[in-house]
């Protein structure tokens, strides 16, 4: 059985709309951010895992509007028992503490990594649940040392996802401590287990918000066919680019996850976490 997973990265300001609009909302779903993700459940059969930041902070490099300050400690439980009555297809992850520094584990203390993961998590359990915390993440930029994935492996992560891939340079991107020697290793691959740090890398086949929508099609049509990447495709977006005051606002942010997940469901693809896919 062929099977698929969607993901998103850097969010948080979904969270900050719900807690916002508490006294108006009736479901978490009203958010018409995680609306979309309800969709791809509900149309397609998608199972989503959305990694989360902890804070949000205002900066009008990214947004021309106006936001205010936020962290995961400021959201309701109000809607606890929604979120966990979904928790079956939609998880929630621990991302980084926030957009900014770009690479922040790049170089970091195991301790770093175990204080902001912890926080993340603390509140996810809070607010949602802790049957919506995913064995799994993409840590923000994919970037970290072995001692820092021992760390988060110890903490509980089961697989960590990346590009596996180099940039112009020759420069590995979103691969972790891999050097651009040992890429080719999993060029090829879904994911692989490495002994040194008890984890197992998944490859993420398609980044939804790069390109154009007829990119993207035309590469995930091409995808599915291929012998050696068809069988699990793994594809992800990040949340900004949902919101028309980001400054690469994406006016077809809805037709790109919903259009891959319909073509996923219409060749056979069935959604799936990836801790049904790796152990």
């Amino acid at each position: 059985m062929k099977k698929f997973r969607l993901s998103s990265d850097d969010n948080i300001l979904f969270l900050q709309d719900i807690n916002k609009n508490k006294d108006k909302y009736t479901s978490i779903f009203e958010n018409p951010y995680l609306a979309i993700y309800k969709k791809a459940h509900d149309r397609f059969g998608a199972k989503v895992h959305l990694n989360l930041f902890y804070e949000f902070i205002p900066n009008s490099r990214d947004f021309s509007g106006e936001r205010e300050y936020f962290n995961l400690s400021m959201m309701t439980d109000k809607f606890r028992d929604e979120f966990r009555a979904n928790s079956d297809w939609l998880k929630l992850a621990f991302h980084a503490n926030a957009e900014y520094p770009d690479k922040p584990y790049k170089d970091a203390t195991p301790e770093k990594i175990r204080e902001d993961y912890t926080n993340v998590c603390r509140e996810i359990e809070r607010f949602a649940g802790a049957e919506c915390i995913s064995n799994t993440t993409t840590v923000h930029w994919g970037e970290a040392t072995k001692e820092g994935v021992r760390e988060l492996r110890r903490l509980g992560l089961r697989s960590l996802t990346g590009y596996f891939r180099t940039n112009k340079d020759g420069d590995p991107i979103v691969s972790y401590y891999f050097g651009a020697d040992k890429l080719d290793l999993v060029a090829d691959r879904d994911y692989w287990y490495d002994a040194e740090t008890d984890m197992n890398f998944v490859q993420i086949d398609l980044v939804l918000n790069e390109k154009t929508y007829e990119h993207n099609m035309d590469a995930l049509g091409n995808i599915i066919n291929d012998p050696l990447r068809g069988g699990f495709v793994s594809l992800m977006i990040h949340e900004q680019y949902f919101h028309s005051d980001y400054r690469r606002h994406l006016p077809d942010f809805e037709a790109r996850v919903l259009d891959a997940c319909k073509m996923m469901k219409e060749n056979g693809y069935v959604g799936i976490h990836l801790k049904d896919l790796v152990q």
